[in-house]
């Protein structure tokens, strides 16, 4: 981030014993470029802008230090889209997992979530965990959801003897990503 701060050997004043400084060249500040950690809060849309007191341009003839402001852009998630307070994700699922049904994690923010597929899902449909996607600005606002979406095919019904069938016992507990 660059800003500038007071001369340190004229003191913002200009001069230094009725020469011209020759660190600001009379200008009374000096322009540097420093490191700046700033702490976001959670929920922050693309293009919000963060307000940070005292670490502007320096004022005149030693003033206060103006405001700093700065734009946050997020970085792209490989796992995870974003719509609004939502996050997306999208879960392969087996033909044979969709058609009998299975229980499976899949990551979210928090670590992994448990999720249930019911027997009988289509590709596409999708599934919502509440409360399990991105935060929100107030501290009293829920939280948006987690949204996966199975990608497979599979039959609507399937018999109690499918059911029973080795298929079942393949659809271990697995981590999805």
């Amino acid at each position: 981030m660059v800003f500038s701060k007071p001369c340190g050997p004229c003191g913002g004043s200009g001069q230094v014993r009725s020469t011209v400084c020759t660190t600001c060249a009379g200008v009374q500040v000096e322009v540097r470029t420093e490191p700046l950690t700033i702490a976001t809060p959670a929920g922050l849309a693309d293009g919000a802008r963060v307000r940070v007191a005292a670490m502007g341009h320096a004022g005149r003839s030693g003033g206060e230090p103006g405001v700093s402001t700065s734009r946050c852009m997020s970085s792209r998630n490989p796992l995870f889209r974003r719509e609004g307070d939502d996050l997306h994700l999208v879960v392969p699922v087996a033909i044979h997992e969709a058609a009998l049904g299975t229980r499976f994690e899949v990551p979210s923010l928090e670590g992994l979530a448990r999720v249930r597929v019911p027997p009988g899902t289509q590709s596409g449909q999708r599934f919502r965990l509440r409360e399990r996607g991105r935060g929100r600005r107030s501290a009293t606002a829920v939280r948006g959801d987690l949204v996966h979406r199975g990608a497979g095919r599979a039959p609507r019904r399937c018999s109690m003897n499918d059911r029973r069938s080795s298929c079942a016992s393949s659809a271990a507990s697995t981590v999805r990503m």
